[in-house]
């Protein structure tokens, strides 16, 4: 499999505790605020024997491993790297950005992970925006697809990142703004509708803008984008909490 970054421990991507971190490089959307854009654009990767060796020479400390990217499921081979992760002992945890269902369900019925988080990046009808793809509203059916198997894992969660939006898809600068509470409820309302009777843990997380190779869209890092958009207000994340808790779902907020 192709690894283009490696974590050896990690406290903050798996409650369970310390885990190793594996990062993948494809992707197939472009979200402005993602800080995956050293990443997604490196070439030199890692090989898969090399990782493997330092994951089995720390295996009394370390039996956890999570699997993140860039969209870890479109390595074709990942369904046989998890098998490999298995045989040898390790607690698979695999984040996902939902835009390959078919790919996730597979990974479900074959219980190839032992948890899955699936970003939810906010109503609907804002995917364009957020994603940075226009033509992305044929794909709204595959991200639910993907929340409804990724929702039959007993250990699974999803992630929402408050970050700013473009008030358009035109991605002018000047017109950047903050998800509301209000469009957070609504992100809390489709998810119920393509997901009834059931419970998800949903994180809610801040964004921080970061130097300006990380950031996929330039104009999101911190040597572009104005101030006070560099970090999602706290107390936006606790309306937006609240105004959920309000119709009924609760967002946690992840530090």
């Amino acid at each position: 499999m192709r690894i283009m970054g490696f974590q050896p421990d990690s406290y903050l991507d798996w409650d369970a505790g310390l885990s190793s971190v594996i990062f993948t490089g494809k992707c197939n959307l472009a979200c402005p605020a993602c800080h995956a854009g050293d990443l997604i654009r490196r070439t030199d990767s890692i090989k898969t024997e090399a990782v493997l060796e330092k994951l089995l020479a720390r295996r009394r400390l370390v039996r956890r491993v999570v699997i993140s990217g860039g969209e870890p499921t479109l390595e074709e081979d990942l369904p046989e790297f998890l098998e490999i992760l298995n045989k040898s002992g390790f607690k698979v945890k695999l984040y996902t950005n939902g835009t390959n269902p078919e790919a996730v369900e597979e990974i479900v019925r074959a219980s190839l992970v032992d948890a899955m988080s699936m970003d939810i990046k906010g109503p609907k009808e804002l995917y364009p925006i957020i994603t940075g793809v226009n033509s992305i509203d044929n794909m709204i059916p595959r991200f639910e697809k993907s929340m409804v198997y990724v929702s039959r894992l007993a250990d699974h969660e999803f992630r929402t990142t408050a970050a700013p939006i473009y008030v358009s898809p035109a991605r002018e600068l000047r017109n950047v703004r903050w998800m509301t509470p209000e469009e957070i409820t609504r992100m809390t309302e489709w998810i119920r509708q393509v997901t009834p009777g059931r419970n998800h843990r949903h994180y809610l997380q801040g964004f921080q803008a970061q130097r300006e190779g990380t950031m996929i869209d330039p104009n999101f890092s911190k040597e572009k984008l104005p101030e006070s958009y560099h970090e999602t207000p706290m107390s936006l994340l606790k309306d937006m909490s609240a105004a959920a808790s309000k119709a009924g779902y609760e967002l946690v907020i992840s530090k």
